[in-house]
């Protein structure tokens, strides 16, 4: 019985990252991967991350257009959205001395997420001028 990777991947079956990869380390966004439908993209389409409890780097396909905040490099990352496996067919060739080559091909796996933001980053704060100027109003109503 073969395994449908199509089938599963449009089933986007979630995953509690926090449960199966523990704590996630940014790497950087791939910026090999920046075409979409065979077409060049400005922005990241993966990110690289290291799982701590799998002690592996993951790439995370993100949305497409996704707007990319800074995230200086070996943050702890979360991801934004609900997470899925996205499986695919992985070929490389693996060169050991002159004339020792090996064939890999095998299955492989990324997440699949809206985006990552680096740990503790949520909304932009306010300047400390206009809080002041909202206590103030507050007062007076």
């Amino acid at each position: 019985m073969a395994f449908n990777i199509r089938k599963f991947n449009n089933a986007e079956i979630p995953v509690n990252v926090k449960e199966k990869f523990g704590t996630l380390t940014f790497l950087g966004f791939d910026e090999n991967w920046k075409m979409v439908d065979g077409e060049p993209v400005e922005y990241p389409t993966h990110a690289e991350v290291f799982s701590d409890k799998m002690q592996e780097t993951i790439a995370i396909k993100l949305e497409e257009g996704i707007s990319v905040d800074e995230i200086p490099f070996m943050s702890e990352v979360e991801i934004v959205g609900q997470a899925t496996i996205w499986i695919y067919d992985y070929e490389d060739t693996v060169y050991r001395g002159n004339n020792n080559v090996s064939e890999i091909k095998a299955l492989a796996f990324s997440l699949r997420a809206e985006n990552v933001k680096r740990v503790g980053a949520g909304a932009t704060p306010q300047p400390k001028q206009e809080q002041k100027q909202e206590q103030k109003q507050e007062h007076k109503g």
